[in-house]
């Protein structure tokens, strides 16, 4: 946590103040995240000068109001895209209530099975091998116990990190 702590204060010491963030209270985002930050006993994703509007402790702790998590929340909102209709078909295709219904809607034969295009089949290519190993492992019974920390990095967060393959412009480094 020592380390931590000064690498927070380092980052935070380094911040050009003409360039923190000002609520319309008047408060500084930065330097109210660095004050809760230092009396943290435990990380918190304040370190990293994040801010998740959801998370109670910002308004336990007096961090912040529910005015100002609300103008941080809505601050340079973006609308999610549209999923194109047919990869949510191809989504849909996937609802069912056992996993011999889902492990058929997986080896059914694509179109894009036989010329695949990562550009334009990549999404499609993606849903099926997540549902694949979600399958897996739910069938291994492997879902229904805690885990260590790596487990979940490995065997969850792992869709994650895939779905932007492809995308030479993003890298994911856990």
């Amino acid at each position: 946590m020592a380390n931590l702590k000064r690498n927070f204060t380092q980052t935070f010491q380094s911040m050009d103040g003409t360039k923190k963030w000002v609520l319309q209270s008047g408060k500084r985002a930065e330097d109210a995240l660095y004050t809760f930050g230092m009396k943290c006993t435990t990380e918190h994703i304040c370190h990293s000068f994040i801010i998740d509007p959801s998370d109670v402790s910002y308004i336990h702790h007096n961090v912040f109001c529910q005015a100002e998590l609300e103008e941080i929340s809505d601050t340079s909102k973006k609308a999610f895209p549209d999923i194109p209709e047919q990869l949510r078909d191809y989504i849909n295709s996937f609802n069912k209530n056992n996993t011999t219904d889902l492990r058929q809607a997986i080896l059914t034969k694509q179109p894009w099975d036989e010329h695949y295009d990562s550009i334009t089949h990549g999404d499609f290519d993606w849903v099926r091998n997540t549902v694949y190993n979600l399958v897996r492992l739910y069938e291994s019974n492997d879902l229904q116990h805690p885990h260590l920390e790596q487990w979940y990095n490995m065997h969850i967060w792992r869709f994650f990190d895939t779905i932007y393959d492809g995308l030479e412009q993003i890298e994911v480094v856990r």
